[in-house]
């Protein structure tokens, strides 16, 4: 059972962490790393939607996001 829980609470915080990139302007490398740290391989497609949305909504793209989405080329 605990370990249910621990995969209950790491979609949870991959999905909070998920939706506060998509609302903030600069997400924080700090936010990046701790999603990197938990999302799965079958979660990478949606993770790198939200990156790129980022990336391509403005007007002087992050590096740091351009950076992260190769990792995943």
């Amino acid at each position: 059972m605990a370990r249910s829980s621990k995969s209950d609470l790491r979609g949870q915080m991959l999905e909070y962490l998920l939706e506060r990139v998509q609302e903030d302007a600069y997400p924080s490398a700090t936010m990046l790393d701790a999603i990197e740290a938990i999302v799965r391989d079958d979660e990478v497609d949606e993770y790198t939607s939200v990156l790129f949305e980022k990336v391509r909504g403005a007007e002087y793209p992050s590096m740091d996001l351009i950076r992260r989405l190769y990792g995943f080329l």
